[in-house]
Order: C-alpha cells, then structure tokens, then sequence
C-alpha cells in the first residue's frame, strides 16, 4: 500500500515518476511535487541519491498516475528534486 506523504520512484509501462503521494484509490495514484524522469542513471543509485537523475522534467501541478500502468513503486529517502534537467 502507498502511504500518503512518502516521496516514491514509480515505475510504469512507459514513463518513470517521483513525487509525494497525496493520496490513491483503486485507479489513480495523485503525486505533488512530481516530475517525469526520463533518464534516472543506474535504477539504483537512483532509490538512494536523487543527483545522478540525468533528465528530469517537474510538473507544473498536481499529477496522476493510473495503477493500471504502474509496474512497482519505491519509497525513497528524499525529497523529490524540482530542478529541470
């Protein structure tokens, strides 16, 4: 189960995402301070350092993630950067 104000890396089908869970239902996963990760380096170094992430793309606002897509979810140690990269 995500728990709400845990900063997550998730992995779906397409795309990587970090960001805080707000909350989640059976269909969607709502992130704040969330940015699609194109390129995270090595998977993990990544869960362990948020500085070797090599492209990153912050949201503008609030972001949902089907549950549908997500292949796994991983809580991280760190608040999830909001620089572009």
């Amino acid at each position: 189960m995500l728990q709400e104000d845990q900063t997550y890396f998730i992995r779906t089908v397409t795309f990587h995402w970090l960001g805080v869970v707000i909350d989640a239902d059976e269909e969607w996963v709502r992130l704040r301070d969330a940015s699609w990760v194109a390129d995270s380096g090595r998977y993990a170094d990544a869960l362990k350092d948020p500085k070797v992430l090599r492209e990153l793309e912050p949201a503008p606002s609030i972001v949902l993630v089907s549950r549908a897509a997500i292949v796994d979810a991983v809580p991280v140690n760190y608040e999830p950067p909001r620089d572009q990269r």
